[in-house]
C-alpha cells in the first residue's frame, strides 16, 4: 500500500524484469469517505529491447554427454548487425567442442538468428553458462545454470547413532561405508554431521524430509506432520528457533489449504479426491488428528475438523469395529482384514491422543476399545499388536498390561542390548515407533531408551524415514521422546577419525540448536566416532553415489516398446508393468511409475492431458524441469500388467545421449521395485 498526496497522486519508480514482454497495470484505491476505487481499464506496457540473445540449453545433462547450446540473436535495432557471441568459460567448467569459442552472425534488422556452441563440462554439480554478444551498437550478456549430473541413478544410505555422555567418553563401533565398485566415478559424496537433539535433521529439511513424490491426498500431509511435531517440540521445549517456527507456519498452511482439495462433500478425505468417489478411513483418521494437532498453531476451520470426526462415527458399525470403505492404498492397515482391527486400532488413535476428543466421543471409544479387546487373535504380525497396545494403553483399558506383554515378548535385541525393535522389513520402523509411543504412554522412560537408539539408527539423512507413514508415527515418537531429554547441560567433543585425519567438533548448548555439518574425502570408507564431556544428541554419516548397476531382485517385470523419435521431435514409447510376488495372490500397496527421459526431452501439459484418460493412472506429475514422468496407480495384483503409453518432446539438443530409466515401485514398500533404462532411437 502506498499513500498519494494532498492532491490524489504519487509517483512510482521501479524497474521492470529484462524480458519482451508485456505486462498488465492495475491498480486500487481506499479512502475513508469515497470507500473503495479501481482502475476502470487496466493500463498495457510493452517492453522491448532493441538488441538481445536469449538461450535454449537441456534441464540438466550427463557428465560424458556434450549439451549444444542455441543462442538466439534478437536484432530489432534499425539497421543490420554483424553480430559477435562467444561463451565465456572463465571457471575452465567446460570443454568447447566446436573449434571456434566464438562465432559471427549476420542479423537483419527485425531478425532473429540462431548460433549453436556443444559444451562437455568438465566436472559434475551447477555449472553457470554465459552467454556474451555485441554489435557495432549494443551488447547483451545472459547467464544460465546447467546441471550436469554423473549419470545413473542415486543412491542413499545413512548411519546414525545417538550420544549420550555425563562426565565421561563413549567410542562407538567404526561405521564401515559400502559403496559398490560400479558407483559411477565422481558421484561419492560423504557428509558428517552432528545436533544436540533427536529432531534436529526433520526441523532443518521439513521441506525435503523425505525422497518421494508426494502428489495424493496422503503424501500431502508430508507438509503437515513434521511441522506440527517441530511446532509442539519447540513449544515443550523451550527450544524455539523463529526461522523454523516461520517456516513450519508456512507449511502449515499451505499443507492445509492443499489438503482441502481431496476433502469430499460429507466431510471425508480421500486419496485422490473427488475422483475417488468415496472417503478414506485410514486419511480421514489421519488427516482429522493432524487437523487438531495443527489448530493450536494456525487458524483452521473447527467445522472441517468436526464434519470428520462425526464422519468416522457414522462409519462405525454396531460392533465397534471399522471397515474402509474408500480404495485401500495401504495393505498393512488390513493385516487382520477378517475382522477390521488393525484399522480399527488405527482410527481410534485420532480420538484418543485428544482427551477432549475421547470425552466427546465416549462411546465410539468404548465400543471401538471393546472389539478389539476382545476379538484380537495374535496372527504373528507385530505390527497389528503394537497399534492395538498403544490404542489400549491411551483408552487406560483392563487388558492394555496383557497385551503390553505380549509385545515386550516379541521384542529383538541386538549383540550389546544397546538397542530394541519389532517386526522386520518394510513396516519395523512404523511398528517400532508405536511401541515407543506405548512406553511413553505408560511413563517406561528408562526402558524406552533402546528402542529410540534403534529409531534413531535407522532414519535417512533427512530426519525422515522410507515412506510417509514411517515417517509420520517415527517422528511423532521421537518427537515424544525428545520432551523428557534434558538438554541444559550440552558440553561435550566429537572426535571424527578417518584415515590419518582427526577432527574435533564443540556441542554446546548454542551449537546444539544449529549443530555441526562437514564434509569428508569421497575415498573414505571407513570412520570411527569418539566423544567426550557431558550431553546427548545425534551424529550422521550419510554418504550417496550414482549408480547404472542395479542389484536388488526385481519384484516387477518392465517391457517396453522402442523410444522412437519422429520428424516432429516427438519420442513415444509404450510401458507394460508385471508384479511378481514373493507370495501366490499377495498384492502391493499404491505402485509408482517413474520415467527420466533422455536428456533434452520434456513431458508437454498436453502429454500429461493425455495420461489422464488412461484408467490405469490416478494422477501424473512431472519434476526435474518437466524432464521427469511420475504416475500413481493403484495397488497392483500378480499377472495383472498395467499399459501405460508415454511421449516427451526434444526441447534441447545433446550429444553423446545417456539412456533414460523407468522405475517401477511399491510406496509403502521400497524393497518391492524394478529399474530398466532405454535409449531413444529415430525413425
Amino acid at each position: 500500500m502506498i499513500e498519494v498526496d494532498d492532491k490524489g497522486h504519487v509517483d512510482i519508480t521501479d524497474i521492470i524484469p529484462d524480458t519482451m514482454t508485456s505486462w498488465s497495470i492495475s491498480a486500487f484505491a481506499i479512502n475513508t469517505n469515497h470507500g473503495l476505487g479501481v482502475v476502470k481499464n487496466p493500463v498495457a506496457l510493452t517492453v522491448l529491447k532493441p538488441f538481445f540473445v536469449t538461450v535454449n540449453l537441456p534441464y540438466s545433462i550427463v557428465k560424458t554427454e556434450q549439451a549444444v547450446v542455441e543462442v538466439f540473436v534478437h536484432n530489432y535495432l534499425n539497421q543490420a548487425q554483424h553480430v559477435t557471441v562467444r561463451v565465456q568459460n572463465a571457471q575452465k567448467d567446460f570443454i568447447h567442442s566446436d573449434l571456434e569459442v566464438s562465432k559471427t552472425v549476420f542479423a537483419p534488422s527485425n531478425s532473429v538468428k540462431t548460433v549453436t556452441f556443444a559444451l562437455k563440462p568438465k566436472r559434475s554439480g551447477n555449472l553457470t553458462v554465459t552467454i556474451l554478444a555485441d554489435c557495432s551498437l549494443a551488447t547483451d550478456a545472459i547467464q544460465r545454470n546447467l546441471r550436469v549430473t554423473p549419470g545413473g541413478l542415486q543412491y542413499f544410505e545413512n548411519s546414525a547413532r545417538f550420544i549420550e555422555v555425563q562426565n565421561s567418553s563413549m567410542s562407538f563401533d567404526p561405521i564401515k561405508l559400502v559403496i559398490p565398485r560400479t558407483a559411477t566415478y565422481g558421484s561419492v559424496s560423504i557428509t558428517f554431521s552432528v545436533e544436540g537433539f533427536l529432531l534436529g535433521a526433520a526441523l532443518t529439511n521439513l521441506d525435503h524430509i523425505i525422497r518421494l513424490p508426494s502428489g495424493c491426498g496422503e503424501q500431502n500431509m508430508l507438509n503437515l506432520v513434521p511441522s506440527v511435531i517441530a511446532l509442539e517440540y519447540m513449544d515443550n521445549t523451550d527450544t524455539l528457533t523463529y526461522g523454523i517456527k516461520a517456516k513450519a507456519i508456512d507449511y502449515l498452511q499451505k499443507g492445509y489449504q492443499n489438503q482441502l482439495k481431496y476433502k469430499l462433500r460429507d466431510g471425508s478425505f480421500s486419496v485422490f479426491g473427488q475422483s475417488d468417489g468415496r472417503g478414506s478411513v485410514f486419511l480421514t483418521a489421519l488427516v482429522a488428528k493432524v487437523f487438531t494437532f495443527a489448530k493450536r498453531h494456525i487458524t483452521i476451520d473447527n467445522y472441517v475438523i468436526e464434519k470428520a470426526f462425526n464422519w468416522l462415527r457414522e462409519r462405525q458399525l454396531s460392533d465397534g469395529r471399522f471397515v474402509e470403505s474408500g480404495r485401500i492404498y495401504y495393505k498393512e492397515l488390513q493385516s487382520g482384514v477378517q475382522d477390521g482391527t488393525t484399522l480399527t486400532a488405527y482410527t481410534l488413535i485420532a480420538f484418543l491422543e485428544h482427551k477432549s476428543l475421547t470425552q466427546k466421543y465416549l462411546s465410539v471409544v468404548n465400543k471401538g476399545t471393546e472389539y478389539i479387546a476382545k476379538t484380537y487373535r495374535f496372527d504373528g504380525n507385530p505390527y497389528s499388536l503394537a497399534l492395538i497396545a498403544y490404542v489400549l494403553q491411551l483408552a487406560g483399558h483392563p487388558r492394555k498390561h496383557y497385551f503390553f506383554r505380549k509385545l515386550v515378548e516379541l521384542s529383538k535385541i541386538n549383540e550389546d542390548r544397546t538397542m530394541r525393535w519389532w517386526g522386520s522389513g518394510s513396516t519395523s520402523i512404523e511398528t517400532t515407533a508405536y511401541v515407543l509411543l506405548t512406553y511413553m504412554s505408560r511413563g517406561s522412560y528408562i526402558d524406552a531408551k533402546s528402542i529410540m537408539r534403534w529409531m534413531v539408527s535407522q532414519r535417512y539423512d533427512k530426519g525422515g524415514y522410507s515412506n510417509t507413514q514411517n515417517t509420520f508415527v517415527g517422528l511423532q515418537a521421537l518427537g515424544k521422546y525428545s520432551r523428557v531429554m534434558s538438554l541444559s547441560n550440552q558440553n561435550y567433543d566429537v572426535f571424527v577419525n578417518y584415515d590419518s585425519e582427526r577432527q574435533r567438533l564443540h556441542m554446546n548448548s548454542t551449537t546444539s540448536l544449529v549443530g555441526h555439518k562437514f564434509n569428508i574425502p569421497s575415498d573414505v570408507r571407513q570412520v570411527k566416532v569418539d566423544v567426550e564431556g557431558t550431553g546427548a544428541g545425534v551424529f550422521q554419516i550419510a554418504h550417496k553415489y550414482n549408480n547404472i548397476a542395479h542389484d536388488s531382485v526385481p519384484r516387477f517385470k518392465i517391457e517396453k516398446t522402442l523410444f522412437k523419435i519422429r520428424s516432429d521431435g516427438v519420442a513415444n514409447m509404450t510401458i507394460q508393468a508385471i508384479y511378481r510376488p514373493k507370495k501366490d495372490f499377495e498384492e502391493t500397496n499404491m505402485v509408482m511409475i517413474e520415467v527420466m527421459f533422455p536428456n533434452g526431452y520434456v513431458v508437454t501439459n498436453s502429454q500429461l492431458k493425455q495420461l489422464e484418460k488412461n484408467n490405469q493412472i490416478r494422477r501424473s506429475e512431472t519434476a526435474d524441469g518437466d524432464t521427469r514422468l511420475i504416475l500413481y496407480l493403484d495397488p497392483m495384483r500378480p499377472n495383472n500388467p498395467v499399459y501405460v503409453d508415454v511421449e516427451a518432446f526434444r526441447k534441447s539438443t545433446v550429444l553423446n545421449q545417456a539412456p533414460g530409466w523407468i522405475k517401477v515401485y511399491d510406496y509403502y514398500d521400497p524393497t518391492r521395485e524394478a529399474i530398466e533404462y532405454f535409449d531413444p532411437i529415430s525413425n
